[in-house]
């Protein structure tokens, strides 16, 4: 017999399967890659959120301004209705309130005040994202546009004034 072959009877043997410890570090490497994979996406749909409620808030506040100038006063107050969203926001629907999401309305003070407001989901990451989107996206926390968003405790609304150009 030649040094380093195996006998016939043992090279002819061949393994069926996987042995239990091999599946057990495949199970383990797996669950390590998932859950780095939600520490990852957790933050990022949250801070998707967060842009899309900006978003939809400067498409509100321009959809206000263009109202304004067809009606000569604001949109009524309260969550925008099917015939403003159809005219001026392109048919799109707007969350509702109860839907566990943030919800739009708006809030007028005189024929010449207009905020967009939304009101906030309770949920302290996508608050932390909003605040971080304040200063560069005109978001206030109080009616009169002098706090940012997140300068000082949680609201449960964020503002953005509507201005006549």
């Amino acid at each position: 017999m030649r040094k380093g072959f195996l006998p016939a009877c043992e090279s002819d043997r061949k393994r069926k399967g996987f042995t239990l410890v091999e599946l057990l570090i495949v199970i383990v490497i797996i669950g390590i890659l998932a859950g780095s994979m939600f520490l990852v996406v957790g933050p990022a749909r949250e801070r998707a959120r967060a842009s899309r409620i900006v978003s939809d808030m400067r498409s509100l506040k321009v959809a206000a301004v263009m109202y304004y100038h067809d009606n000569n006063h604001f949109p009524p107050e309260g969550k925008p209705e099917d015939s403003f969203l159809q005219a001026y926001f392109g048919g799109r629907q707007v969350p509702a309130s109860g839907e566990g999401t943030a919800w739009y309305a708006f809030e007028t003070e005189s024929s010449r005040d207009c905020l967009v407001a939304v009101n906030l989901p309770d949920n302290a990451d996508l608050r932390r994202f909003l605040g971080k989107l304040a200063a560069g996206s005109g978001l206030y926390q109080d009616t009169s546009g002098t706090e940012p968003y997140g300068s000082s405790g949680t609201s449960d609304k964020a503002y953005m004034p509507v201005a006549l150009p």
